[in-house]
């Protein structure tokens, strides 16, 4: 996992090329322009979704991880509290979604707070619970770049 402010974004563009190619993205697209739903970037192997939702209390959020896809999120209005664990230190409560690439899981972690000009990576392996209130629920709009790990090959 990366968490990081938007103006170090420079730090992290070699990690690897597909990440590379998302956070150049980033830069010069102004996110806050772009209507909800999905669009794309590279077809499957990096696109985005923009989403608007209602944080929720920490007790109704759910963990998740993915396999085959980084997760780049990016706070465009609004905050939310996300929650972070090592998938290893979970329990699995479903099979695995290849079509989504998501597997839902239980347990505990650590949690952080989120806000427009930051940025977070979540990597396969890397369990998260999103969209969690601070205080009290409040309006987000938030952007998540689904990367394809670049060690898998095209079009899996």
């Amino acid at each position: 996992m990366i968490i990081d402010l938007f103006n170090n974004l420079n730090i992290y563009l070699k990690l690897n090329p597909r990440l590379e190619q998302a956070f150049k993205y980033l830069q010069t697209n102004d996110l806050s322009r772009l209507p909800l739903g999905r669009f794309e970037i590279d077809g499957d192997d990096l696109y985005g979704t923009i989403n608007e939702y209602e944080t929720i209390p920490r007790g109704k959020a759910l963990w998740e991880a993915h396999r085959r896809y980084f997760d780049v999120q990016l706070v465009i209005r609004g905050e939310e509290m996300i929650g972070y664990a090592p998938l290893s230190s979970l329990r699995v409560t479903s099979e695995y979604k290849y079509k989504e690439d998501y597997v839902l899981l239980d347990g505990e972690g650590s949690y952080f707070t989120i806000k427009p000009g930051m940025f977070v990576v979540f990597g396969p392996g890397d369990a998260h619970r999103p969209g969690i209130a601070l205080e009290a629920p409040n309006r987000v709009k938030k952007a998540v770049l689904k990367v394809l790990d670049p060690s898998l090959s095209k079009g899996i």
